[in-house]
């Protein structure tokens, strides 16, 4: 069973369940069943199958990933039904205790980091020596790069006062530095400048 689609700003629809199926369950199986094991009755139901897309595997063998394909029934039902511990209907203490519970069984905030991790991680061109050193979130990034280009400034400023004392000073900026060796006779000497 899983959750009703209810659009956004419309009410959650009680006479309505919805299941994922395998594709050889049909409606009449599905409604023997329901009547069978929990009494249900029901009014309709309306079936569509999603298949998924196949794929050969590396080597050009059988094609993979029919395993993805599944059927969903839509059924209506005589009864109002409400989908078990619905986050939306609790109050805001049994919400709170139903997160806890969900996070020390499930850890679904170091999941959805690890995820967010890996995904940069992969995105990296699939180095294997990137470490993550950064931010995520687009605020952090904004001020790493705000805190990177303070401090570019400030070495900048600090070159530029330098350069300004030696001038002021009489000291050459540029010196000439000769070479270690000797040129052959075919060969020119070159001057290598140096701050």
């Amino acid at each position: 069973m899983v959750r009703n689609y209810a659009p956004q700003g419309k009410p959650y629809n009680p006479y309505e369940a919805t299941f994922r199926i395998p594709p050889s369950v049909t409606k009449t199986d599905v409604r023997s069943y329901l009547w069978a094991v929990y009494g249900v009755k029901t009014t309709y139901i309306r079936t569509a199958n999603y298949i998924s897309p196949l794929r050969r595997t590396q080597l050009g063998m059988r094609p993979v990933g029919s395993h993805r394909t599944y059927k969903r029934a839509v059924v209506g039902l005589v009864d109002p039904f409400y989908y078990p511990q619905d986050m939306e209907d609790m109050d805001k203490r049994e919400r709170e205790k139903r997160e806890k519970w969900l996070e020390e069984r499930f850890a679904l905030k170091l999941v959805t980091r690890m995820k967010r991790h890996e995904l940069i991680r992969m995105s990296q061109a699939g180095s294997k020596t990137w470490r993550f050193t950064g931010h995520v979130r687009r605020d952090k990034i904004l001020q790493s790069i705000a805190r990177r280009r303070a401090l570019d400034a400030r070495d900048l400023k600090q070159v530029e006062t330098e350069l300004a004392e030696r001038r002021a000073a009489g000291h050459a900026i540029l010196r000439d530095k000769g070479p270690k060796s000797k040129p052959n006779k075919g060969q020119s000497s070159k001057k290598v400048l140096t701050i």
